[in-house]
């Protein structure tokens, strides 16, 4: 009995490896790999993205890069893909050091397609004068333009300060901050 069961095992085996020898080796291959887009720093684009990328409902890319854009401060930039297959940057918004610097927490939308955040430093005075980070909002508005709000500038005090992650949404759509603390920014 026990031969007839590890001759059943080693056909099974066998059928097992010959089905893979049929396999075309192109399902083996590699990805490929593509570049959508350089960052070149040059006084509007931003440089350094630390983020993930998300995506919205039209299959546009949308980012953060930790410096650079007109201000130094850092973006939030969208790629969209051309007609010609090409991605074509389009910068969303610079920060300065007043409503934020270093976004590196990445992004979320809301359901009405607005994108949250956070910025690493900047934002109201503390933190030895440098501020130390704030929760922002980028409205999108008429002919693809975006207003950037403010909704928290971190103290360094009870509320901590210099956040690395981002913004999560509560049970009731409202965006909180993620991080050592979930609160309601």
């Amino acid at each position: 009995m026990f031969g007839k069961k590890l001759w059943i095992v080693f056909i099974a085996t066998c059928g097992f490896l010959l089905g893979l020898l049929t396999i075309p080796a192109c399902a083996f291959a590699a990805a490929k790999e593509e570049m959508l887009y350089s960052f070149r720093n040059n006084g509007k684009d931003g440089t350094n993205p630390r983020a993930p990328l998300i995506f919205d409902k039209s299959g546009r890319l949308y980012g953060e890069t930790e410096v650079g854009g007109v201000y130094g401060d850092g973006t939030v930039f969208e790629l969209r893909k051309t007609c010609h297959g090409q991605w074509k940057e389009e910068v969303l918004h610079s920060f300065n050091s007043n409503d934020g610097t270093s976004p590196v927490g990445g992004l979320v939308f809301d359901k009405a397609g607005r994108l949250y955040g956070t910025t690493a430093v900047g934002g109201a005075s503390g933190c030895s004068g440098y501020g130390c980070g704030t929760v922002f909002e980028l409205i999108p508005g008429a002919n693809h333009r975006w207003t950037e709000k403010v909704l928290y500038s971190f103290s360094g005090g009870t509320d901590d300060g210099w956040p690395r992650g981002g913004v999560i949404f509560d049970a009731a759509g409202k965006p909180v901050r993620h991080g050592p603390w979930f609160r309601p920014v």
